[in-house]
């Protein structure tokens, strides 16, 4: 193998310097004395030696980095612990008091007193600036009325609003998101114009805490960013904006029918889910007009909507839309007919009835019973259908245990 390693040595050593001088060389010499050399005992034994000694260097240097680390992180630890002490005498002292006691001037002196030791003693460095802010809002989530307060000014006095503002420019998005939702929890309003700018931000992340700050400090027309923005809103988007939508006064939720003519599907299809969250009844036309959409997904949940409203003028357009409707569309207009339908759809109901499929079949079953006396006859007279299924279905669905 090693003859043959230096027969290729030979041959490029042939090609690119002078053949005449190569053929007077003694090659079968010097491969014979490389071959000796490697096969030697002794320079094994040096080659072993050698990188014994390189790995034992490794292996020191990281047990020492990973002993320096870990010092690092227990004497972090450890001061960390130290100041939030120190920290929590400061809050303790100024939100734990009676509110007629925090008028007086002798305590609001007493405050600055201890707000200026605090500032020159332990807010000169960056992180217990951070360690304070975390503590701050902590507190600040599970109090309310005056001790929210007095934890809001002390924010402010301390100029920790500043750090929070300076964080919305970093340039990684989690620590965007972290210091909006502080700043929106301590109700900075210096930070609203910063913070509606990334209500359509790419990252689906700092974008989603960016709408939810919004809506919670905006008070002239918190919801706009739905008629902006372009990103398409997964469901787990859509439920973390519910919930904050839920915590807000009533009175400053607007028609979300605005939006049904986005084009971002997926803004109307949260918008119709709004609107039926929060019975807006007036809305009924504009849900009505949505049956013509194009998007099969909008117009299943605009007929979900209609049905939930019990809205017998959407009938008719209703029985339209489902001629060219998918079949989980179709199931949808089913289900809502059955629920804001007339007696005048028995007959209608009694072919979807009869239909091959089955997953129709039962769904126009079930409107049938929703729709009184007269769609349980024709659930009766069924029973004993020879249609593929239809005579189970029935029985099924006139079982007074269901």
């Amino acid at each position: 193998m090693i003859k043959r390693k230096y027969i290729y040595l030979l041959f490029i050593l042939l090609t690119w310097g002078n053949v005449a001088v190569a053929q007077n060389i003694n090659w079968e010499g010097i491969i014979k004395l490389l071959s000796t050399q490697l096969n030697s005992t002794e320079i094994l034994i040096r080659v072993c030696t050698v990188l014994l000694i390189i790995f034992s260097l490794f292996f020191l240097g990281f047990f020492t980095t990973l002993m320096i680390a870990r010092s690092k992180h227990r004497n972090e630890d450890a001061y960390r612990k130290d100041i939030k002490e120190k920290y929590e005498l400061l809050l303790t002292g100024i939100i734990f008091n009676d509110e007629d006691e925090m008028q007086t001037d002798e305590w609001k002196s007493s405050k600055k007193r201890v707000v200026e030791h605090f500032k020159k003693r332990y807010l000169r460095k960056r992180i217990n600036k951070k360690y304070l802010r975390d503590h701050i809002v902590l507190l600040h989530k599970n109090f309310a009325g005056t001790a929210a307060d007095v934890l809001r000014n002390l924010y402010i006095d301390l100029k920790l609003d500043k750090e929070a503002m300076r964080e919305l420019n970093s340039p990684d998005w989690g620590t965007q998101a972290n210091a909006i939702k502080e700043l929106a929890q301590l109700n900075i309003i210096e930070a609203k114009k910063k913070i509606k700018s990334r209500t359509f931000h790419e990252n689906q992340i700092l974008r989603l805490e960016a709408q939810v700050a919004t809506i919670a400090m905006e008070n002239d027309d918190p919801f706009s960013f739905l008629g902006k923005d372009k990103n398409h809103l997964t469901e787990w988007h859509q439920i973390n904006l519910s919930k904050i939508i839920d915590t807000i006064d009533r009175e400053r939720l607007p028609l979300f029918s605005r939006w049904f003519n986005s084009k971002n599907n997926s803004i109307v299809e949260f918008c119709i889910k709004m609107t039926l969250q929060y019975d807006q009844f007036e809305s009924i036309p504009d849900l009505t007009e949505l049956l013509n959409h194009k998007s099969q997904n909008i117009v299943g949940e605009a007929a979900r909507t209609l049905g939930e409203f019990a809205a017998t003028e959407s009938q008719p357009m209703l029985l339209k839309v489902y001629r060219n409707a998918t079949i989980p569309i179709k199931r949808k207009i089913l289900t809502a007919l059955g629920k804001c339908g007339t007696h005048e759809l028995v007959p209608f109901l009694q072919q979807q009835l009869v239909q091959n499929e089955i997953s129709i079949a039962m769904e126009a079953g079930k409107a049938l019973r929703l729709l009184g006396d007269e769609g349980i006859q024709v659930l009766k007279d069924q029973t004993n259908s020879m249609l593929y299924g239809v005579g189970d279905i029935c029985k099924h669905l006139l079982d007074e245990r269901i």
